[in-house]
């Protein structure tokens, strides 16, 4: 069951994306998004949790200089990859998707002899070598969709943000 007590709104996942109201209408008409929702209606649309969680991804790395269309289509597969048939369900509560994205990380480098990024989804298997790329950008799942679920409403106001990987068990 969904903990939400109310449904999530334009206005609620463009403030939990932290995303103006503008941009993010322009980026609902003018890119073809992953979303589980049907947002190309002119009726009011319900976003779901997923939405959120994959929006706030796709923001999280046109922040960091992807074009919106190839963020979203990352932000998507990442998800999918990590919740796998959550992602589906309309009504997944945040808090089961978060205990999932629990310390998942995803790493977009930018190859130095190539000119598009290639996303590695577990580094352990991959062997990182940073010499091999011009940049890494390492995205913690947990902490930015959590982030946009505190913003929009979709968890309560008490959740706590989850530790970094950097800080140590007392």
């Amino acid at each position: 069951m969904n903990q939400l007590n109310r449904k999530l709104r334009f206005s609620d996942v463009s403030r939990g994306i932290d995303l103006s109201q503008k941009a993010f209408r322009n980026w609902l008409q003018r890119y073809d998004l992953s979303l589980l929702s049907n947002h190309k209606t002119r009726d009011w649309t319900d976003f779901t949790v997923a939405d959120v969680a994959v929006l706030a991804l796709t923001r999280e790395l046109v922040r960091w200089g992807i074009g919106v269309e190839e963020a979203n289509e990352t932000a998507f597969i990442a998800l999918k990859r990590t919740i796998g048939s959550l992602l589906q369900y309309r009504n997944t509560p945040a808090e089961a998707m978060l205990a999932i994205l629990h310390q998942r990380l995803i790493y977009v480098c930018k190859p130095i002899s190539a000119e598009e990024t290639k996303v590695i989804f577990d580094a352990e298997s991959s062997k990182i070598k940073p010499s091999d790329y011009d940049s890494v950008l390492c995205l913690n799942l947990e902490i930015t969709v959590t982030r946009a679920f505190l913003r929009c409403g979709a968890l309560k106001e008490e959740y706590e943000l989850p530790r970094t990987l950097t800080q140590t068990e007392a």
